[in-house]
């Protein structure tokens, strides 16, 4: 069989494939020739062939990395944007388990999502990390598609995907800022109420006592409107740091909005415990304020909330006013000392009890009323 050009009667040249047999023909060799016309298989093989120039031209030139793996895991191709991405050459890669080069914690999804593609024959988002070259781990991002024959016979993968890195660290920083404060990087009210309605189920389960203080700074207003506002966020960042000091490496910290600051105390032993952190801090706030050429002095309202004592519901603790108001929202409040110097830790101690009785009172009459 062989290919050659032939002439047609019109003058035009065509391609055609001619298959020859000999074979002895009234005792003479003679030949039957079979010449089938190539002319619209040319078409189509330069088609293609032009095709799959462009594809790899376009395959060699974009960022995103593209890659084909088969049913196993193992790479087919990989584009050459992979070097610029990962610091691999693609050559690296053909012929390589894919999971080789993949987090380990990402390994078991991907392999779900590629064999779900399979059984629904639709493509799928992938979000999984890859190893580069110094070893660092790049979150990529793409689509998945899985490629069948004209039979319908699955064939490979084929997975476009780009480097997702900083996007996600973009979106993790919009997280961080919308649950902490940014003058003093502390919890915000939305982040401390989730802390709180996890550590009362945990309390609740393990039948264990938590607390939460409230604080506040006393006259900070008027340190704010009369010594500026850049002194009164350095007093509110300093105020932090000696709270910071009294507390315990699982207590939180946060700030409500303004001076309004409240802790919560999980894992608590005895009522004692709390009476210990509120004392450090009142002591904490007997030395001066030195802040810029300023040296003054404040103290500050606590408030404490003690669970089961004062109720088993995240709003029962809940303390939203000023301490130094005197006022208790919903009814629920074990310790609410005005001014912490002013009285002693007996005070405090028959405060709770009082704090406590009054609060069963309080629930007693709710549930009468109802």
């Amino acid at each position: 069989m062989i290919e050659a050009k032939v002439m047609r009667l019109d003058g035009t040249v065509i391609d055609v494939e001619i298959t020859g047999v000999s074979f002895q023909y009234d005792d003479q060799f003679s030949y039957l020739m079979i010449i089938q016309e190539l002319t619209e298989r040319k078409k189509a093989e330069e088609a293609l062939r032009l095709s799959e120039a462009r594809y790899r031209l376009i395959a060699e030139n974009m960022t995103d990395l593209v890659c084909i793996i088969n049913w196993e895991g193992y790479f087919k191709y990989a584009s050459p944007s992979h070097v610029t991405v990962l610091g691999f050459p693609a050559v690296a890669y053909e012929g390589r388990f894919a999971g080789d080069f993949m987090h380990e914690e990402d390994r078991v999804k991907v392999r779900q999502q590629l064999e779900g593609m399979v059984a629904t024959k639709e493509g799928s988002v992938l979000q999984f990390r890859f190893k580069n070259i110094r070893g660092d781990w790049i979150w990529l991002e793409g689509k998945g598609s899985p490629i069948f024959d004209e039979n319908g016979i699955f064939e490979h993968f084929l997975v476009v995907s780009r480097d997702n890195t900083e996007r996600l660290a973009y979106e993790e920083k919009l997280t961080y800022l919308a649950y902490h404060d940014t003058l003093t990087d502390l919890p915000n009210r939305r982040l401390f109420k989730e802390k709180l309605e996890q550590a009362l189920k945990e309390a609740k389960h393990n039948q264990a006592k938590l607390a939460v203080m409230y604080l506040d700074l006393d006259n900070f207003k008027y340190i704010n409107d009369t010594l500026g506002h850049g002194v009164g966020d350095e007093l509110l960042k300093q105020f932090v740091h000696r709270v910071k000091g009294c507390l315990r490496k699982n207590d939180v910290l946060s700030r409500q909005g303004g001076d309004e600051f409240t802790i919560l105390l999980p894992e608590i032993g005895e009522e004692q415990e709390v009476i210990q952190i509120a004392d450090c801090i009142h002591a904490s706030f007997q030395k001066a304020w030195n802040i810029g050429r300023n040296l003054f002095k404040t103290t500050s309202s606590i408030g404490i909330a003690i669970y089961p004592t004062s109720g088993t519901r995240e709003h029962d603790l809940n303390i939203s006013t000023r301490a130094e108001s005197l006022s208790i929202l919903l009814g629920y409040l074990s310790v609410l000392v005005e001014k912490p110097g002013r009285v002693s830790k007996s005070d405090i101690l028959k405060a709770v009890k009082y704090a406590s009785k009054w609060g069963m009172n309080q629930e007693k009459n709710r549930d009468d009323s109802i």
